[in-house]
This record gives C-alpha cells, sequence and structure tokens, in this order.
C-alpha cells in the first residue's frame, strides 16, 4: 500500500484517508519516514484534507512514541517531521495547540516564536524554531 501512494501520489481523498490509516498502523521509524514524504509531496487539497481528519493529533502520537530516540534515524524522523509541519497549510497556532503538537515541537526545538501571521521558522543550524 505504502509502494502505490508513493508512485501514484496523494490526489484525492481515498488516497489521504488510506495514508491516515496506514499512519496509525505504522510503527517502523522507515515507514513513518516514507509516509512523511508521501504526506510533504501529497496536492495542497490533500494536505488540506488531511488536517481536517486530525492528521496533526496522529503526527503528534508519533512524535510521543520514545522508542530509539538516540538513532540517527529518530534525529532524522525528527527533521522530517518539522519539515511536514512547514509544508502543511497550518493557518493558525491554535491548530497546533489542539492538538498538541506545539509543546512537543518546544521539547524538540526550544522556544518558538511565531510572526504576526502566526508562521514559524526553523533554523537548521541551531535546530530551533524562531
Amino acid at each position: 500500500q505504502v509502494k502505490m501512494l508513493s508512485q501514484s501520489g496523494i490526489k484525492n481523498k481515498s488516497q489521504t484517508i488510506e495514508l491516515l490509516r496506514l499512519i496509525v498502523r505504522t510503527t517502523d521509524i522507515d515507514m513513518r519516514l516514507s509516509l512523511l514524504n508521501i504526506l510533504k509531496s501529497a496536492d495542497l487539497p490533500c494536505r488540506r484534507l488531511f488536517l481536517d481528519y486530525n492528521g496533526l493529533r496522529l503526527l503528534h502520537n508519533w512524535m510521543c512514541d520514545k522508542t530509539d530516540q538516540l538513532s540517527t534515524s529518530h534525529h532524522l524522523y525528527n527533521v522530517e517531521l518539522l519539515n511536514a509541519f512547514d509544508l502543511l497549510p497550518i493557518t493558525n497556532i491554535t491548530m497546533l495547540r489542539s492538538s498538541s503538537v506545539l509543546d512537543e515541537v518546544e521539547k524538540l526545538a526550544g522556544k518558538v516564536k511565531a510572526d504576526d501571521e502566526g508562521k514559524f521558522f526553523l533554523n537548521f543550524t541551531t535546530g530551533k524554531l524562531f
């Protein structure tokens, strides 16, 4: 299913729902990285739909998963999660707060600042959002 989605991309509602189902079931970090790449390349309307179907809460669950935290792949995984957040059409900080993602991002990256439009910026040199 993952291979099929990666080849076709996420272009409609049913593919978005299938991605959400896979996110719920996946525990392997490498598979999660593949699913994040699929999400990041999804069409914009499908990324909006991902948010509408509580996709941020599912990603929050991934962030709270404490397995294998010291591995190199886990650090790459955290960076990919942050990159995915950057590509999602998150319209306001309330979405991040209500899904508890903001708390986990603060733990990962230090203090978070939002500009007037509520956009976040990640400094990859320091690993902090600003």
